[in-house]
């Protein structure tokens, strides 16, 4: 494999907490907090109980998700994949949370807080892990990555950082 095509790992714990603000800042700003119904309480008692520091929390309705990603692109950042129902986004300091009022009506408000855990967990370090890939940067979470350089496709997996929010 071309050496342009290998992937580098760099783990940083650089954070411009200013930047960070003025973006969350202008995000909540924006956004009314859907989280009517949602026991914040809980989800705040569950991550101090297990150690997780807590991130601010923004629950929105399935409707807001093509104005929140014209506004994460106007910050430069990623936009939420349409496949996604949230994220935790470290150059935000913040976590998204799509409610699916299906799914809601189905399995009831857990889903969503059952997700806002799931994202808070991503927001409990500050390390941020940045992959090259064809002089193309990606910037993940923070938590476990896994490569296998000899795949020509996507050679990221979110598995275990994905397990380790769950």
């Amino acid at each position: 494999m071309a050496e342009s095509q290998k992937s580098r790992i760099e783990y940083t714990h650089y954070r411009d907490n200013l930047q960070i603000a003025k973006r969350q800042s202008e995000i909540l700003m924006n956004f009314k907090n859907y989280n009517e119904g949602i026991n914040t309480k809980r989800i705040n008692n569950w991550l101090i109980k297990n150690g997780i520091n807590k991130s601010k929390l923004l629950f929105l309705p399935l409707s807001e998700i093509p104005r929140l990603n014209g506004n994460l692109k106007s910050l430069g950042l990623t936009e939420l994949s349409a496949n996604k129902s949230g994220k935790y986004d470290p150059l935000l300091d913040l976590s998204i949370i799509i409610r699916n009022p299906k799914e809601e009506e189905d399995n009831g408000v857990i889903v969503s807080e059952g997700l806002a855990i799931h994202e808070a967990y991503h927001a409990s370090t500050d390390e941020i892990i940045k992959i090259t890939k064809s002089d193309k940067d990606i910037f993940k979470r923070h938590g476990f990555v896994l490569t296998d350089e000899n795949r020509e496709d996507d050679v990221t997996y979110d598995l275990l950082e994905e397990a380790a929010a769950e």
